[in-house]
């Protein structure tokens, strides 16, 4: 479930904010302690200062995103309409558990072949530590950058953690499955 969180006074922010955040201001959205009526048959919520749930589920198509690859080029979800995507956000690149997860997915590249599944793997860091983690991996697959973690809020991979005794925000390690139609198949959180 993605957190969204909105402090406006009419309708027409909130869909600006939503516009903004997910690329389409007419999406569902379940309102959490909110006395204000929902608005229109979309479930779009109008409440000043109060919390509402994007449901992310299996069966909903997924969320639309373009980000910088390890290869130099953009990759937009929606280009990948017609095949199978395993989509995987993990928070840093050479990391141990990070390292074994990335070598898992290429361990495993002549069984995704077969399927005809594309992996894509997600992380805030930059294009150049993605260059160097793939290298030394040898990973067969494409590296995103999310530096402003957009597709990251979008799929809500990004979780409070305790860090040494802080709590922080980072990105938890989360897999999605999403159809040839675009759609998600299957989530696998953490």
């Amino acid at each position: 479930h993605a957190l969204f969180e909105q402090e406006a006074t009419d309708l027409a922010a909130v869909r600006g904010r939503l516009a903004d955040i997910y690329g389409n201001s007419r999406i569902p959205i379940y309102v959490l302690n909110c006395t204000y009526p929902l608005v229109d048959d979309e479930f779009v919520a109008f409440c000043a200062g109060k919390k509402a749930i994007l449901l992310i589920e299996e069966g909903q198509p997924a969320p639309s995103f373009a980000l910088p690859s390890d290869t130099g080029e953009k990759i937009s979800l929606d280009s990948l309409r017609g095949q199978p995507v395993v989509l995987y956000f993990y928070p840093k690149d050479d990391t141990t558990g990070c390292t074994a997860e990335a070598c898992g997915f290429r361990d495993m590249k002549a069984d995704y072949d077969a399927a005809g599944v594309r992996v894509i793997g997600v992380s805030p860091d930059p294009l150049q530590s993605h260059v160097k983690f793939r290298d030394k991996e040898s990973l067969p697959f494409d590296l995103l950058s999310d530096a402003e973690e957009k597709a990251c809020r979008l799929f809500d991979v990004i979780r409070e953690k305790n860090m040494y005794g802080r709590k922080v925000l980072g990105i938890e390690r989360s897999t999605f499955l999403i159809d040839k139609a675009g759609k998600l198949a299957r989530t696998w959180p953490n």
